[in-house]
């Protein structure tokens, strides 16, 4: 019989090598290696490519394991926090947290797009989990519930539907990654939908 301690001792040396693994394709990315093969990331993290095979069945589900610890350490180290103020003060650091965000994870977010399969954004199943800590519905809540009910579902989705992985990521293509220029179109955008009757 395995005693308690052993198993506990197992499942910590567990996690700390996939998150091992899991830092080293973040560093690999953050050196600009976009599609790190499993052996360079055994190589980075010391752990053998047959353990991170046991930990992430193929190489998608090692980057989308990623993806998702990489959100987990962002809003860990740049957590959404909107004082009270002006609605124009405090869409604007909705709109600049959204986009250090984004900025932050659309590399990782891209190569997984890249491998033509869909990213899970749902990996344990108990509903849908989204790329961004909080939408526009739920920060801006009590300015959304000052409208009348019919405007107000429309504006909700509007407002969030314009701050999406994939919404931003078109915005950046299409304005040349400009961050000022992102930042003035999501405001403007966000505030129409705050402010119209």
């Amino acid at each position: 019989m395995v005693d308690r301690v052993t198993v506990d001792g197992r499942v910590a040396r567990r996690q700390r090598n996939q998150d091992m693994v899991l830092d080293a394709v973040l560093d690999l990315f953050d050196e600009g290696q976009t599609d790190p093969t499993v052996e360079e990331v055994s190589a980075r993290s010391a752990v053998s490519t047959r353990s991170i095979y046991r930990y992430f069945s193929h190489r998608e589900g090692l980057l989308e394991g990623a993806l998702w610890h990489l959100i987990r350490r962002q809003a860990k180290q740049d957590p959404l926090v909107i004082p009270a103020g002006p609605l124009d003060r405090r869409v604007r650091i909705f709109v600049e947290h959204r986009l250090r965000t984004f900025d932050r994870i659309a590399p990782l977010a891209r190569a997984i797009d890249r491998l033509a399969r869909p990213l899970d954004l749902d990996p344990q199943r108990s509903g849908v989990r989204h790329l961004f800590v909080a939408s526009p519905r739920a920060v801006f809540e009590p300015d959304f519930a000052a409208m009348a009910p019919e405007r107000r579902w429309i504006a909700e989705v509007a407002a969030d539907m314009a701050f999406e992985f994939g919404a931003l990521d078109f915005l950046a293509g299409t304005l040349g990654s400009d961050t000022a220029a992102m930042s003035s179109v999501l405001e403007r955008h966000l505030c129409q939908q705050l402010t119209t009757a």
